[in-house]
């Protein structure tokens, strides 16, 4: 069986041309946990483009004490508004004016309405596993950390293979030796207290600022890890903001960025810079930002 025809399978199931609902990723041996129908979180979902994606990502989530909340960046369109009106109405849509706003404000407006100790990023071209929120819910909590990721099964478009990838353990001891991409952010959940904690996300580029959170992060709390299982299936696709000329990973402003926040985050960690006069500080937008809950 060829690699691309198993991707063509699997893409068939995550666009949702198929009767399943649910998606398990187990690695070998694995533990049978009951899952926990009844999980009091945030889920926030900025939506941006293509309804396709915000659609099939629904279908895929099963709404059992999830406050689901989705940021519309971009306008209402009849799609959106079909969604809104028949498939998923019990997720709350807000949407944010003037377009684009970028994803960083989209999320932390979205939070500041939350309501739940337990905040989940999910980007909307992405899938959860079926036992994503109840998992690093009981995770994040039963080992008393305030920031959580997950290992990835990653969709490539262009190259039609899957691939499963592994981020270390203990996020905050990965960071101490090394710079890596040691934490996905849109897999990840988070303490409320610990988000504020760490002045929320940084909101002056459409990019980047969730590496700059991280970094940050890393100065302010006690305990960021990674679950040793694969939650969070995510999509390299065309024309997202990984993948488009302007914002590619080793684009220059990408790699301009990163230039610096390496510099400041390894003079912080030498105590040679303050924090909050780094690159890694909290930047507000400077757009006018209006909100309308739909």
């Amino acid at each position: 069986m060829s690699s691309e025809f198993v991707f063509d399978i699997f893409d068939l199931v995550c666009s949702g041309h198929s009767t399943f609902n649910s998606i398990l990723a187990r690695q070998i041996p694995f533990e049978l946990v009951p899952e926990n129908d009844n999980v009091n979180c945030d889920v926030i979902i900025p939506h941006k483009g293509d309804d396709f994606y915000l659609n099939v990502l629904l279908k895929f989530i099963h709404s059992r004490g999830l406050n689901i909340l989705i940021g519309l960046d971009g306008g209402l369109n009849s799609d959106t508004a079909t969604i809104i009106k028949t498939k998923f109405s019990e997720a709350k849509y807000y949407n944010f004016e003037p377009s684009p706003v970028g994803p960083y404000v989209v999320r932390n407006r979205l939070i500041d309405e939350g309501e739940n100790e337990l905040i989940f990023f999910q980007d909307s071209d992405d899938l959860p596993c079926t036992d994503r929120f109840s998992t690093l819910s009981r995770f994040i909590l039963n080992n008393h950390a305030q920031y959580c990721g997950s290992h990835e099964i990653q969709m490539d478009y262009e190259k039609k293979t899957l691939r499963a990838i592994r981020y270390p353990l203990n996020v905050k001891d990965a960071l101490k030796v090394g710079m890596g991409h040691s934490l996905l952010h849109p897999s990840a959940v988070i303490l409320r207290k610990a988000f504020y904690l760490c002045n929320r996300l940084s909101e002056e580029r459409t990019f980047g600022n969730d590496t700059k959170f991280l970094y940050y992060s890393y100065f302010y709390l006690d305990k960021i890890l990674n679950i040793n299982q694969f939650l969070y299936i995510r999509r390299i696709r065309p024309d997202s903001l990984t993948t488009s000329p302007n914002t590619v990973i080793g684009s220059p402003a990408r790699i301009h960025l990163m230039k610096n926040l390496t510099r400041d985050f390894c003079l912080g960690k030498l105590s040679k810079l303050d924090i909050e006069e780094s690159w890694l500080s909290f930047q507000a937008t400077k757009i006018d930002v209006s909100i309308t809950k739909l």
